[in-house]
C-alpha cells in the first residue's frame, strides 16, 4: 500500500477513536459538577454558583421556592455565622441524572448572631445528605436533609436533649435465605418497617453488627444497633398516630443506596419534649445505606428535624431565655432600635409588662402627641394603664411594618380591642374594634427620648358611633 494510503488510514482510525471525554459516563460528569459546587461553597464563592446551577433551579431544602438567589442568601447567612464552614464529602453516589452526597459540615460559631444568640465560639459538626438532579451539566433540583437541629444544640443556640439509651440492647440479626438486590432490599426496609410500622422486623435487614450510624441520636455518634430505628420509630408513631409516608426516589451505586421519603402526621402526643400541638405537619427523611451480601452494614438517616419542630412549635432558641442585652449583641444600631421598639409593642403593650418602661424609656422622654403626660417612664406607664387598663382592657397591637435608622424608628401597627371605657367622650360600647396607628420614635443609647403617635381616630369613631358620623365620607 502506498505511503499516502497508510497515512489516510491511520488518520481515519484516529478520527474514529473515542476521546476520553466522549467515553466519560453521564454519572461521572454529574459527579464532577457537584464536586465543583462543593468547592465553590467551601471557598465562599457564591457569586460563581451560576456556573453549576441552572437558572430555573428548584430547591426542596432550606431555601425552598427561592431558587438560586435564595440559596445564595442562605449561604451568606451561614458563612456570616460560621466563617470557617467547610463541607467534607464522605460518599458520592450517582445513578442516571441524580447524584447524592453524604458529608459532614464542620464550623465554628464565631461570626454574626443566629436567632438572636451571639457567637459562642463553639465548634459543631453535623451530617448532611443532599441529592441533586442535573440536566446538560447543570444542577436543576436539590433535596436536602441536614442535622441543623443537632448543630444548633452543639453551638449553644438550642438546649441539648439526650436520648434515652436504655432502650438499646444488643440484637442478634435474623438471618434471611433470600438475597435481594440492594435497591429492592432498601425499598422493603422502608415500606415494611417505616411505612408499615413493623418495627420488630428491622433486624432482618441488617448484617450482624450493622446498624444505624450518624445523625441520630446522641449528636452524630455511631450506634451500631437496629434498636435505634425501633426507638425513633416508636416515638414518631406515638406522637403522630396518623403517620403516613411515601418514597420520593431511590438511587444506587455500588454498595450504596439512597432513599428520600416524605412524611405527614398530626401531632397528638409529646415529641422531643414538645407537648401536642394538634397540627397537621409534614417533613422528610433521607436514608443512606451501605450493603454487603444483601444486608445493611452501615446506615445513616437524617430527618428534617428543624422543619418539623418549627411546625409543631418546638423551635425555641436559648436566646429567648437570655437578657435583651445578650440578644442584641452584634446587631447594627438600626437593628437594635428595631428590637427595642418590638419589645415596646410585644412586652410593654401586649404582655402588659409595664415595668420594662424603666429599661426602654429615657428619663427625659417626651411625647409631642401627649404633652400633658409626665416625662420619662412614668408618663408611658400612666397612659398604658388608662388605654389598656380601662378603655380597651384586651388591647393587642400587631406590627405591620417597622423601619429604623441609627437614631429613629418608624412603624405602622394595627390595634384591636373591646371598647369598655370612655374614649373621646364616647362611653363604652362593648364593640370589638380595629384601627391603624402610626408612630415615630427618636432613640438614644437604646432608649426612647421623644415620640410622636397618630392613631386613625376617625376610623375608630366610625366603628364606635357610626350613626353620629354620617358626615364623614372619607
Amino acid at each position: 500500500m502506498k505511503t499516502w494510503a497508510w497515512v489516510a488510514l491511520v488518520a481515519l482510525l484516529i478520527a474514529a477513536a473515542p476521546t476520553a471525554g466522549a467515553v466519560e459516563s453521564e454519572e461521572g460528569r454529574n459527579k464532577a459538577v457537584v464536586l465543583k459546587m462543593i468547592e465553590l461553597v467551601n471557598a465562599h464563592q457564591a457569586e460563581r454558583l451560576g456556573e453549576v446551577f441552572d437558572g430555573d433551579f428548584v430547591d426542596h431544602g432550606p431555601s425552598a421556592g427561592a431558587g438560586l438567589e435564595g440559596l445564595k442568601k442562605g449561604l451568606a447567612l451561614m458563612h456570616g455565622a460560621f466563617p470557617d464552614q467547610h463541607f467534607a464529602v464522605e460518599d458520592l453516589v450517582a445513578e442516571g441524572d441524580k447524584v447524592t452526597i453524604r458529608g459532614t459540615l464542620g464550623a465554628t460559631f464565631t461570626g454574626s448572631p443566629l436567632f438572636g444568640v451571639p457567637a459562642t465560639g463553639k465548634r459543631a459538626e453535623w451530617l448532611t445528605l443532599m441529592t441533586f438532579r442535573l440536566v446538560d451539566g447543570k444542577i436543576v433540583e436539590r433535596w436536602t436533609n441536614a442535622d441543623t437541629w443537632g448543630m444548633l444544640q452543639q453551638i449553644g443556640v438550642l438546649p441539648s436533649a439526650e436520648w434515652d439509651m436504655s432502650a438499646l440492647v444488643l440484637d442478634t440479626p435474623e438471618e434471611t435465605k433470600q438475597q435481594r438486590k440492594n435497591k429492592k432490599a432498601a425499598r422493603r426496609l422502608v415500606e415494611e418497617v417505616w411505612i408499615g410500622r413493623k418495627l420488630d422486623s428491622v433486624e432482618k435487614f441488617f448484617a450482624e453488627g450493622g446498624g444505624l450510624a450518624g445523625g441520630v441520636p446522641a449528636g452524630g455518634g455511631s450506634i451500631l444497633n437496629p434498636g435505634v430505628i425501633r426507638m425513633v420509630g416508636s416515638a414518631v408513631f406515638e406522637a403522630f398516630p396518623d403517620f403516613e409516608a411515601s418514597i420520593d426516589f431511590i438511587i444506587a451505586e455500588g454498595d450504596n443506596v439512597v432513599l428520600r421519603i416524605s412524611e405527614t402526621g398530626t401531632h397528638r402526643a409529646d415529641y422531643m419534649g414538645v407537648p401536642p400541638s394538634n397540627k397537621k405537619v409534614s417533613w422528610s427523611d433521607t436514608f443512606f445505606l451501605t450493603f454487603r451480601d444483601g444486608k445493611i452494614v452501615e446506615a445513616w438517616m437524617q430527618a428534617d428535624t428543624m422543619g418539623l419542630m418549627r411546625q409543631v412549635g418546638g423551635f425555641k432558641p436559648l436566646a429567648t431565655g437570655q437578657g435583651p442585652a445578650a440578644r442584641m449583641a452584634g446587631m447594627t444600631p438600626a437593628e437594635r432600635n428595631k428590637a427595642v421598639f418590638m419589645r415596646f409593642i410585644d412586652e410593654f403593650w401586649n404582655q402588659r409588662k409595664f415595668e420594662i418602661a424603666d429599661e426602654i424609656i429615657a428619663p427625659e422622654h417626651f411625647s409631642s402627641s401627649l404633652p400633658m403626660l409626665p416625662q420619662g417612664p412614668e408618663g408611658m406607664k400612666l397612659i398604658a394603664g388608662i388605654v389598656a387598663g380601662s378603655i380597651f382592657p384586651d388591647l393587642q397591637r400587631r406590627v405591620i411594618e417597622v423601619f429604623a435608622t441609627e437614631d429613629m424608628v418608624g412603624a405602622i401597627w394595627e390595634n384591636s380591642g373591646t371598647h369598655e371605657g370612655v374614649y373621646m367622650n364616647v362611653p363604652g360600647t362593648g364593640k370589638k374594634v380595629k384601627w391603624l396607628e402610626l408612630g415615630v420614635v427618636k432613640m438614644k443609647d437604646g432608649k426612647f427620648v421623644e415620640s410622636w403617635y397618630r392613631p386613625d381616630e376617625v376610623g375608630l369613631l366610625k366603628e364606635l358611633v357610626p350613626d353620629q358620623l354620617e358626615w364623614l365620607h372619607f
